[in-house]
């Protein structure tokens, strides 16, 4: 099959991401994360009266002219929109995967584009991040606690406001064992030498390993005296 890429305009790629809100898949700040489970559509802008032919691979492949997609439906598989310009996927188990889309036009010539997808390895059972705390010394959820983070003693916390401005960042997050008290394994709602931060809600960015890294969202909200 001739390959004649001047036939077809260069093709411009975008993935959308369908994740819980609780991943906070594409939010304000422009971050994006799959996870297993999760299904994302991938779209491609191309002329009107086309054919897409989509492929998925694994990390093993690395001729994608000459090999068909070699990803088991056990990996990850195209749930709809096959011919389309549009598919929806359900990736299935952690790992890097490719993905081609072949398009073919009404004169039969081909334009070929290949792109890349991470889906990210879930916590350990039993992890959980609260969607916000209330600082004030007052012994009622004063600080921003991870349940399991015991588990992952490396992990570095960093803490955005709106702008994209750092406002916090803690290496060995919750680790006690290392810090040795809860007040400087913790973030009690202070940025670094300028006290409290105002009331709402902050991006956070939770390494906790070189595997697992989850973005989200945190409100912060003082108790009315």
């Amino acid at each position: 099959m001739v390959i004649c890429p001047c036939r077809i305009s260069p093709l411009w790629l975008k993935i959308y991401l369908l994740l819980p809100l609780i991943l906070i898949g594409l939010n304000t700040f422009g971050f994006g994360e799959i996870f297993p489970g999760e299904i994302s559509e991938i779209r491609i802008r191309v002329p009107s009266g086309v054919y897409c032919f989509w492929e998925l691979y694994s990390s093993r492949v690395s001729d994608f002219l000459s090999n068909k997609g070699d990803c088991a439906h056990s990996q990850a598989e195209i749930i709809q929109g096959q011919g389309t310009s549009e598919i929806r996927v359900r990736w299935k188990v952690a790992g890097n995967y490719f993905y081609k889309v072949t398009v073919i036009d009404l004169l039969g010539c081909t334009n070929v584009s290949v792109g890349r997808i991470v889906v990210k390895r879930q916590p350990e059972e039993g992890f959980f991040i609260p969607e916000g705390f209330s600082p004030g010394y007052d012994g009622i959820h004063d600080e921003f606690r991870i349940l399991g983070i015991e588990d992952y003693p490396d992990a570095c916390l960093k803490v955005f406001d709106r702008k994209g401005q750092m406002i916090f960042k803690k290496e060995k997050y919750g680790n006690l064992a290392y810090w040795g008290f809860s007040r400087d394994a913790w973030w009690y709602g202070e940025t670094e030498g300028a006290g409290f931060i105002s009331q709402g809600s902050y991006l956070y960015v939770l390494v906790l390993n070189s595997r697992i890294t989850i973005r989200g969202t945190v409100t912060v909200a003082y108790q009315k005296e």
